[in-house]
């Protein structure tokens, strides 16, 4: 057998850093390189309970697990220091949870908790692995329409109504590069509003704090 070592060492570890260069090339994720992307997700989400600060007895609403369905796009900055690539999108997601438990209160419940928010996120992709797979973090800022849509109980509604409120979100995932424009991904994100104000049946203003968790499946597509 031949030894790779025999003549100039120099010359093997050139070859193989060559070689090794190459490989990780080839192996860059598809928005490793500067330009536009777009894509969509949808997600389960659980949401925190509500207490419904101002209103009669200040009662706590729980939710049934709910949906999310988003779309987004961006662009792609490229490079940014040695680990990855930075991202910027706008992501557009509407969820909606039915109401499980509203406490105070007898019988059945009913009720709604809707959401229509707009989000600008920054990502970073940790693309520099030399596999197909992409860790990445981020954080968002976003507006949001929050609809507490008929929330009651046998003895009467207990709100009804919407609000605009200011809300952030945090972000961490992997994705996984199908091809040269095609990623697909899994990520955790965890939202929060703060202090929506939606009138009561009694004629007051109850203050609700509302943050979730959701679990998300989706894909993306390099321009």
């Amino acid at each position: 057998m031949t030894n790779p070592f025999r003549g100039n060492p120099m010359s093997f570890f050139a070859r193989s850093a060559a070689a090794l260069a190459a490989a990780l090339l080839l192996s860059q994720p598809a928005t490793a390189e500067p330009g536009f992307y777009a894509g969509a997700f949808l997600g389960i989400v659980w949401n925190g309970d509500q207490t419904l600060d101002g209103a009669a007895g200040a009662p706590e609403v729980s939710l049934e697990e709910g949906g999310d369905l988003s779309v987004f796009a961006g662009y792609n900055f490229g490079a940014v220091g040695p680990a990855g690539s930075l991202r910027t999108e706008l992501q557009f997601s509407g969820r909606a949870a039915d109401v499980k438990r509203i406490t105070g209160g007898a019988g059945p419940v009913t009720g709604t908790f809707e959401e229509g928010a707009a989000f600008v996120n920054v990502l970073y992709d940790f693309d520099h692995t030399g596999t197909r797979f992409v860790p990445y973090v981020g954080a968002g800022f976003g507006h949001a329409e929050l609809g507490y849509k008929n929330y009651g109980t046998a003895g009467g509604q207990v709100l009804d109504g919407t609000d605009e409120v200011w809300g952030a979100q945090a972000i961490a995932g992997l994705g996984y590069d199908v091809s040269e424009k095609v990623r697909i991904f899994a990520d955790y994100r965890y939202r929060d509003y703060r202090q929506s104000r939606v009138a009561t049946t009694t004629g007051g203003a109850a203050r609700v704090d509302a943050d979730s968790a959701s679990l998300n499946l989706g894909f993306l597509y390099a321009f």
